[in-house]
């Protein structure tokens, strides 16, 4: 643990009820007897707060919120969730595994141990073990894994801090991945938690959604948990809902549009100082929950609650992308035709920013491409770049001849990937189009008519002072609108 300064950090103790102290005292005999914690001389002195888990048990957490403030960063990262979902593609077996108190497993140094004090009404004990609350444990624990299961992330487990999932397209080979990675874990040391590993199964719960060789779908206790939550009553109960309800939005169609109004309630105090947010949290929200709030939050829970089974990207298959945008905001949806039948891998959307909103600077074709170059070059760069992409849009943008700097640079960012864009009407393309939005004309003339364009991904340096059908190098003009596919819903 590297400090900013020599400076110890010292706190008193926080008083405990006199009716816990008994199981106090007992819990603290218990981590001594493991050797996990030991009497302590240190200067420094973190408090404790007592958790009541599920099970009746306590837990004791120290608050190292101040020690955590002089400490500097472990930038190690920790895998990003989609990414991880993502490997799951073509599995049909299912292992989750979870380590035994998987932060204790890991050794204090012994220069470090005296930093992780904390003070209690009956005494200041340091850890032993690496406790969890230190900003650097994340980092430290995600690197010990990596480092011990190296070559088999990603292509028969994955690993997120101390959950790992152990992932087959058969049973007999997940027999033979299995015993690598108890083999692994037994190199080093590690144990697993049996009551907590769910072994050979179909379907499994994981970081917090449910995994299967179908799909992604919402965790059934996290719908459990939506269809009980009360309308919120402070700030702090909303921005929770809000949060929540932001890690599952790549299930929920126009996210950025119905949340908009309950982020509208928060914003402003986003925009307060330090301390007028601490104390707004327990604010009431009273009259600013309006009955477009109640709306929005009725409308969020419902999308949680029915959300589809999202597939899992082929990469061996072309991907379709459907774009819109309006004033309120854009939206994607990525799919793929699979056994007949269109597949969505996820759905996308964001609110517009404020300069974005002003329409002297993002007409409605504007938008229409900011879409598209949002969807394709940020939010699903990393499955489209490389891959063979149709775009659906009822306004082909690409299709204007002049169009200004800002557009031919985006236009460029767009001429790395292997894309065509087709035209379908506002209604054919519902699944993007719900965001409500500017009306757009229909082209008249056949010189109008310029509705799907085509992009070399091999073609990528446009030469200076050329319209975007040159920046984009490769153009297939139709006479025609394109037809939207037989097996696309009308």
């Amino acid at each position: 643990m590297r400090m900013e300064d020599d400076q110890p950090v010292a706190s008193t103790f926080r008083r405990i009820p006199p009716s816990q102290y008994q199981e106090v005292k007992e819990h603290i005999q218990m981590l001594l007897d493991q050797n996990i914690i030991q009497k302590s001389s240190s200067p420094f002195a973190s408090p404790v707060v007592v958790v009541r888990k599920k099970d009746g048990s306590i837990r004791l957490c120290v608050d190292y919120r101040r020690l955590n403030a002089k400490t500097k960063k472990d930038a190690y990262p920790l895998p990003r969730i989609d990414d991880s979902l993502d490997a799951l593609g073509g599995a049909k077996m299912l292992s989750t595994l979870d380590l035994a108190s998987g932060y204790h497993q890991v050794a204090m140094r012994e220069q470090d141990r005296e930093k992780t004090a904390f003070i209690t009404p009956f005494g200041l004990y340091e850890y032993l073990r690496m406790p969890m609350g230190l900003a650097t444990a994340p980092a430290t624990f995600q690197r010990l894994m990596q480092s011990t299961m190296n070559d088999l992330v990603f292509q028969i487990l994955l690993i997120y801090l101390d959950d790992l999932l152990v992932y087959s397209r058969d049973f007999d080979e997940h027999l033979q991945r299995l015993q690598a990675v108890f083999d692994r874990l037994k190199e080093v040391g590690l144990k697993l938690n049996p009551r907590k590993c769910f072994l050979a199964r179909k379907s499994v719960e994981y970081l917090g959604y449910t995994v299967s060789g179908e799909g992604i779908a919402n965790s059934k206790s996290k719908i459990l948990a939506v269809n009980d939550w009360q309308t919120p009553q402070t700030l702090r109960d909303h921005r929770g809902f809000l949060g929540f309800a932001s890690y599952y939005r790549r299930f929920v169609k126009d996210f950025a549009k119905l949340a908009l109004p309950l982020h509208h309630l928060v914003s402003p105090i986003y925009q307060q100082d330090k301390e007028r947010k601490r104390k707004s949290k327990h604010q009431h929200v009273g009259s600013a929950w309006t009955s477009d709030c109640q709306l929005a939050f009725n409308a969020l829970k419902s999308a949680l609650t029915t959300a589809p089974v999202l597939g899992y990207a082929d990469y061996t298959l072309p991907f379709i992308l459907e774009t819109d945008a309006s004033m309120e905001g854009l939206g994607a949806v990525l799919s793929q035709e699979h056994d007949g039948g269109r597949r969505v891998i996820a759905y996308a959307s964001r609110s517009l920013r404020p300069n974005e909103k002003q329409m002297q600077n993002y007409s409605s074709m504007k938008l229409k491409l900011l879409a598209m170059k949002w969807a394709m070059c940020e939010k699903f760069r990393c499955y489209l770049m490389g891959a063979s992409t149709t775009v659906f849009t009822d306004n082909n943008p690409l299709g204007h001849a002049k169009l200004g700097a800002v557009e031919q640079r985006w236009a460029a960012e767009l001429a790395c990937f292997d894309f065509s864009v087709k035209y379908r009407s506002g209604k054919e393309n519902a699944n993007a189009d719900a965001l409500s939005r500017f009306p757009v004309e229909k082209p008249e003339g056949p010189g109008d008519e310029l509705t799907a364009v085509s992009c070399s991904a091999q073609a990528t340096h446009p030469r200076p002072n050329t319209p975007i059908v040159v920046a984009v190098h490769h153009v297939t003009l139709d006479a025609k609108p394109s037809p939207p596919d037989a097996s696309e819903p009308s």
